[in-house]
């Protein structure tokens, strides 16, 4: 086979990326997941070309924080570059939960990053998506993944997560779409990949399995930097803006980061603790 043909049969994914001056109202306006009408206009697509890349999302700070009865206490070395050495525990306080606020429970936390994470994935397959094809269509037959009912992210038992981590794109957004969406069937999702995994361009098939297959825990060390996939280039940088309108404080902020930052290792402690429980009752 000579160089010429190998060169023809590489299949590589649209590079995307966002400049410093990108508009967080001008995001939400053109590529509005929650709209059920598509894309408002083509206007933030094609932005996207010849548009320098972004370096990975920013590392947790360094900080010690104890929160109140059952909330998360992180403990966090000095040396950032060792992050995932730090040390995470769940600590009881006995104090109250001032005013009833338990977002700071690591259950809580856990929810938003996955909605985050999970949001973030999304609206990247369906750059791709309208990238590869220059009419995406509308109604039941628009070409657009919508957000899943909250069954995934609002799970959090340990043993179900570890499986979530390990599932592919493919498993995760196949799932039943939000009944918000009441113009659309259930499927919706699930019907639409089924297309795209099936679609007769041999290149654009290529693009949409490999996408597909990723897993999370795949798309998340690409979010946090522990691994880069050149399948995924442009998703860092829809995540750090997702961060960036995110109605919180910094130090909410950084709890975030830090679970999706080690979230493998987190799981797999809280499993070992229960593990040890089990045994010590028997």
């Amino acid at each position: 086979m000579d160089q010429n043909h190998k060169k023809q049969q590489e299949i590589h994914l649209p590079k995307i990326s966002v400049n410093n001056d990108f508009c967080l109202d001008e995001y939400k306006n053109d590529f509005n997941l929650e709209s059920e009408n598509g894309f408002k206009s083509n206007s933030y697509i094609s932005s996207f070309s010849n548009i320098p890349k972004f370096g990975y999302c920013d590392i947790f700070n360094n900080s010690q924080n104890h929160t109140n009865m059952n909330q998360i206490s992180f403990l966090v070395s000095n040396d950032t570059s060792n992050l995932t050495k730090n040390i995470f525990q769940i600590k009881q306080i006995e104090k109250p939960i001032k005013n009833g606020n338990c977002k700071f429970l690591f259950n809580n936390l856990l929810r938003r990053v996955k909605k985050i994470t999970f949001d973030s994935i999304m609206k990247y397959d369906n750059l791709i998506i309208s990238k590869l094809y220059n009419n995406i269509g509308d109604g039941v037959y628009i070409k657009k993944l919508f957000r899943n009912n909250h069954c995934q992210t609002k799970t959090t038992t340990t043993s179900y997560n570890q499986v979530l981590l390990n599932k592919t794109q493919r498993e995760i957004f196949s799932e039943k779409i939000s009944s918000r969406y009441s113009s659309y069937p259930l499927d919706h999702n699930e019907k639409l990949i089924n297309k795209l995994l099936n679609e007769k361009d041999e290149v654009k098939r290529k693009i949409f399995e490999i996408l597909f297959n990723k897993t999370i825990l795949q798309c998340i060390e690409h979010l946090t930097g522990k691994k880069r996939y050149k399948e995924l280039d442009g998703l860092e940088e829809i995540y750090k803006n997702e961060m960036k309108e995110l109605d919180e404080d910094e130090d909410y902020k950084n709890k975030l980061k830090y679970i999706l930052n080690n979230i493998e290792k987190i799981l797999n402690q809280k499993k070992q603790r229960k593990n040890k429980t089990k045994k010590k009752n028997n």
